[in-house]
């Protein structure tokens, strides 16, 4: 284990690199942010229940576990990052353009699971690539790229709430693809060229097929991976259902408009964006656990505490105070298990991650379905606070040394 201190974060080298993969990752956010915000108005027009829309939710994360399967290993095994940046972008923008010719319930199925299939694609080499060019400061690199998935978050409910006051849903989707399509060509001109020339620290000539398997066998064997996983999916099952059933709640039960419930939801990653930020830095002074911990342990508190809050503004406040503490250990995660990854297998541990997620998230929009049809929205919540409840309970198996290794 390495012993070499952290650099500040404002004397990194590489800024712009930085917060040009921070962009990407806040477009394919962007995309997802916006998908779900339809949601509600896909179940007024299409006369869905809970249990349906939930349904819906469902495909998209197992169609990210299908990407998820497939990226790692392409990643790692080619070398090859700025390539399915891009592919990921493109498949993100022109699944959000087509949701405006959608008429179909099974079209609107399948542009759902092509949104989960792209915007999980970006992970594996956005997070690897992040990670194995700027090692030392991986809690700050990610932070930066998590901030991105926030602003992403954030920025396109907001956009999309004041939109709808003139346009269709349908005619919002096409033109909220526009900004994904700019961002793409940003990407493709400043970040390509770094494919042709690495930084001298990256793994840009692959791996073969056997030195993958047998990496990838090591730290699947690595008992500190497999509990970090097991914590990031159980605590990714309350973050599934937060983002998909506060939007309905606000809709259907606090009777909140376009714009409000739009103002609402970029509330609450405008706090994810400032948490992001302070944890993943601390992360990397004062270690992973204890930052993850009080996160875990505040958004048990505060998801329970909603549920008696019956004031519109200070149920904004509370959603403003989830964001915060949710996303807040995002970024101290996914720096923790880069942290106990091979370098050249950082593809692959992603995708490990972000996969076991999607299966464990899978399951949560359909179970937050059945209770919300059978009992009501606000039970969900409790559930979703039994979910973090468990992660707590998980993280004691992360202790000693080997749960503790920095890079």
């Amino acid at each position: 284990m390495s012993t070499a201190e952290p650099q500040s974060a404002f004397k990194v080298k590489g800024q712009g690199t930085i917060y040009l993969v921070g962009l990407g990752h806040a477009s394919t956010h962007w995309v997802h942010a916006m998908m779900i915000f339809l949601f509600p108005y896909i179940k007024q027009d299409f006369s869905l229940t809970y249990t349906e829309v939930g349904f819906l939710s469902m495909i998209m994360h197992i169609s990210a576990l299908a990407c998820n399967v497939g990226s790692g290993p392409l990643v790692d095994m080619s070398g090859r990052r700025i390539i399915f940046l891009m592919l990921s972008l493109i498949g993100t923008g022109a699944a959000l353009f087509l949701f405006g010719i959608a008429q179909s319930f099974l079209f609107i199925c399948l542009l759902v699971s092509m949104v989960g299939a792209a915007n999980n694609l970006w992970h594996a080499p956005g997070i690897a690539f992040l990670s194995e060019t700027f090692p030392k400061n991986r809690g700050y690199v990610l932070a930066v790229h998590a901030t991105g998935a926030n602003l992403g978050d954030a920025a396109s409910p907001f956009v999309a709430g004041f939109l709808l006051l003139i346009l269709t849903w349908q005619e919002t989707s096409m033109a909220m693809s526009i900004p994904v399509f700019v961002a793409l060509s940003i990407i493709t001109f400043s970040l390509l060229p770094r494919e042709k020339n690495p930084h001298a620290s990256s793994n840009s000539k692959g791996m073969n097929l056997r030195d993958y398997g047998s990496g990838l066998a090591n730290i699947l064997r690595t008992p500190a991976i497999r509990n970090l996983t097991l914590v990031i999916a159980v605590r990714g099952m309350a973050q599934v259902g937060v983002v998909l059933f506060v939007p309905l709640y606000l809709v259907d039960v606090m009777m909140f408009s376009p714009e409000g419930q739009g103002t609402t939801m970029m509330l609450m990653q405008v706090g994810g964006m400032v948490a992001s930020m302070i944890a993943g830095t601390m992360s990397d002074r004062v270690g992973r656990r204890p930052v993850v911990f009080a996160g875990v342990t505040a958004t048990t508190v505060v998801i329970v505490a909603i549920t008696f809050i019956s004031n519109d503004l200070l149920f904004i406040a509370g959603v403003s105070v989830l964001g915060f503490v949710l996303f807040a250990v995002r970024p101290v995660m996914q720096g923790w298990m880069m942290d106990l990854t091979p370098r050249e297998l950082g593809g692959s541990a992603t995708s490990v991650m972000f996969g076991v997620q999607a299966l464990f998230g899978a399951s949560v929009p359909i179970l937050g379905g059945i209770v919300a049809d059978t009992w009501g929205l606000i039970e969900v919540f409790y559930m979703l606070a039994a979910f973090m409840l468990i992660a707590n309970v998980l993280m004691f198996t992360l202790r000693g040394e080997d749960a503790e290794a920095r890079a």
